[in-house]
């Protein structure tokens, strides 16, 4: 059996020679495969004995190596045992030289602090408290530690000792001082004494002098312009505001101006959180004036009275006009001065590093990001239309920045004094006043409408004028207040009385007017008089239902649709300059929107009325069509 191309196939031998030649090639096969096995075995041996040649060779030299590492291993560790002593003398040099230098310092403080002693007695003996505060400040720049130490010293006892006994008289001396200062009007001398303080280590106390010394100074200025503008002058005399306004004027322009002369000085000596102090202070006593002028006023004014006659709609609209243009100035000039007090601060602030945004680090951003991405920081899901505070960890939540918490504070400081308050009162009864006079004086408007004349150019009665005029002026004394929310309210009273006392009246005077429509409809003759269209229908008529023709009542509410849309165009305009910000602007725009909605209703309710006059002079044109034809 032999296998031929992969596959067994068996051959059968018949003879003896078939065997022998089959012996034959297969001895010759062996003698082959025996060549080929013995060449392959040289082949390895000669590798094998190659590679035992290298073998022993890295053995040699790896054996020269270890010896190297040896002698590098000794070297190196006679290097480290070198530098381990001479580190160990450079640390002891280092040591003896810091003792050396704190020896120095030492011995130069027990110097300046005993020149501060003996300074300081001198300075005292000769009265000068400002080199005296000198050698003070000088101390006082020791750190607690260094004082503590100094203390402690039995060399340096006797001069701590001088020097705090004498810091006790030069605090006596100089609040002695201060007392006299401010007594006096010397805004300077206050101020030498304000940097005493602050040089002896008492800033604070220094800062409630120098503000004790401009309110009183204040105090007397508001004092002085009572007595002179509301107690002496005579009250007939013509001014060009009323006192009290003027009054409270002076008081605002008199703190603004001892804040703008000492705020450089004040944020040298107390830094940014003294300019915030100064501004409470004077705001303090702002407060006490402020409200002590306006409760005159409003007794003067008789303003609780005319509350009284409002409320028995019994008051005379032209007393009331005065007194609104009054409540306006104060607010206006009000809103001034504390956008004058608040910006100075703000400034302030924004400039003071302290208030600087802190810079985050990589490491720390990491970790922000980290703490915002795991799972218990993840949100869960909320039923809808109910209300959920994240759980988010409190260090990943939102804060408002020191400067932003500074600000607030202060704006809350301002939103809660006592002249904030007086002038929320004053709003209050404007905004009742101004609706009561608005309302006055369109019904008065109505009551005395009359036609337009023939020597005047006009088309409209005189109602819609006068209506509008009043409106007007009403909405641009809202502007003028400088208050958002007022101006808010006193639009809501224009559309009001735009919707609802203005329209009744336009409607009423088409529907009085209606009878020249039978006229012109039943009119006889074939001639068409359109007399009946601006004329009365009875000219010795004492009606007043009947004072002008239907053509007037027209016009009326074209033209009041005309004037909503230029009343909101110029309140628009006016209220935008008022108010810039454009949050503001929105809310204004949503409270105007009101006027161009009367305005087409002002517009659809005249297109009604001109259908019915097109339909009656339609249908009289027809019958004199119809004569017409007749006759021919």
């Amino acid at each position: 059996m032999v296998a031929e191309n992969g596959e067994n196939r068996v051959v059968v031998l018949e003879d003896d020679q078939d065997v022998e030649a089959a012996l034959s090639s297969t001895l010759q096969a062996e003698r082959e495969l025996e060549k080929e096995l013995e060449s392959m075995l040289t082949i390895v041996s000669e590798s094998s004995r190659s590679r035992i040649e290298k073998f022993e060779e890295l053995a040699i030299k790896a054996h020269g190596i270890d010896k190297e590492a040896k002698e590098l291993k000794d070297l190196v560790s006679g290097a480290r045992r070198l530098s381990d002593k001479v580190s160990s003398r450079v640390r002891e040099l280092d040591e003896h030289y810091r003792r050396c230098e704190e020896a120095l310092t030492r011995v130069e403080d027990i110097i300046a602090l005993r020149g501060c002693a003996e300074g300081v007695r001198a300075a005292l003996a000769a009265s000068d408290l400002v080199k005296a505060s000198e050698h003070v400040a000088r101390y006082l720049e020791f750190g607690e530690r260094t004082k503590a130490e100094l203390d402690s010293e039995s060399g340096s006892f006797a001069s701590v000792t001088h020097v705090k006994e004498s810091i006790a008289d030069l605090t006596v001396a100089i609040q002695r001082k201060a007392d006299l200062a401010v007594e006096g009007d010397s805004l300077e001398e206050v101020l030498g004494v304000a940097k005493l303080f602050v040089l002896v280590g008492k800033s604070e106390e220094g800062l409630s002098r120098f503000c004790d010394f401009l309110k009183s100074a204040i105090h007397k200025e508001s004092a002085e312009d009572v007595r002179l503008l509301l107690i002496e002058t005579d009250p007939e005399e013509p001014t060009r505001d009323e006192p009290h306004v003027t009054c409270l004027t002076r008081l605002y322009e008199s703190v603004a101006a001892y804040f703008d002369e000492v705020e450089e000085t004040t944020s040298q000596l107390f830094g940014s959180q003294g300019i915030v102090s100064l501004a409470k202070h004077l705001q303090n006593q702002c407060d006490t004036e402020a409200t002590r002028i306006i409760s005159r006023y409003t007794q003067e004014r008789r303003l609780d009275e005319v509350m009284g006659l409002i409320s028995q709609r019994s008051a005379d609209a032209r007393v009331l006009d005065p007194i609104l243009d009054e409540k306006a100035i104060i607010s206006q000039r009000s809103m001034r001065y504390f956008d004058f007090l608040s910006g100075r601060v703000y400034s302030v602030l924004e400039q003071d590093e302290a208030y600087a945004p802190r810079e985050t680090t990589d490491a720390i951003k990491q970790q922000e990001i980290e703490t915002m991405l795991s799972p218990k920081s993840a949100r869960t899901s909320t039923p809808k239309g109910s209300i959920r505070t994240p759980s988010v960890p409190t260090s990943a939540r939102p804060e408002i920045s020191r400067l932003e918490a500074a600000e607030l504070e202060f704006a809350t400081f301002l939103q809660d004094c006592a002249l904030r308050k007086s002038l929320e009162e004053i709003t209050t009864r404007y905004i009742s006043i101004e609706a009561y006079f608005m309302q006055e004086n369109i019904l008065k408007a109505i009551r005395i409408d009359d036609p337009p004349t023939q020597s005047s150019s006009g088309r409209t009665s005189t109602a819609v004028d006068d209506i509008f005029f009043v409106l007007q002026k009403c909405i641009r004394r809202a502007v003028s207040y400088a208050n958002l929310l007022t101006l808010c309210a006193v639009i809501n009273y224009v559309n009001l009385a735009i919707g609802v006392e203005l329209l009744d009246f336009i409607k009423r005077r088409l529907k009085e007017t209606e009878a020249v429509l039978e006229n012109v409809s039943s009119s006889k003759g074939d001639r068409l008089n359109t007399r009946f269209l601006v004329e009365p229908p009875s000219k010795h008529s004492d009606d007043r239902q009947s004072r002008y023709g239907y053509a007037v009542a027209l016009n009326n509410a074209y033209q009041s649709s005309e004037y909503s849309i230029r009343l909101r165009g110029e309140v628009e305009k006016k209220a935008n300059q008022a108010f810039p910000n454009p949050g503001d602007h929105a809310q204004i725009n949503a409270v105007l929107a009101q006027l161009s909605e009367s305005s087409r209703v002002f517009a659809m309710t005249a297109e009604q009325g001109l259908d019915q006059l097109a339909t009656a002079v339609t249908s009289r044109l027809s019958a004199a069509v119809r004569i017409y034809e007749t006759r021919c």
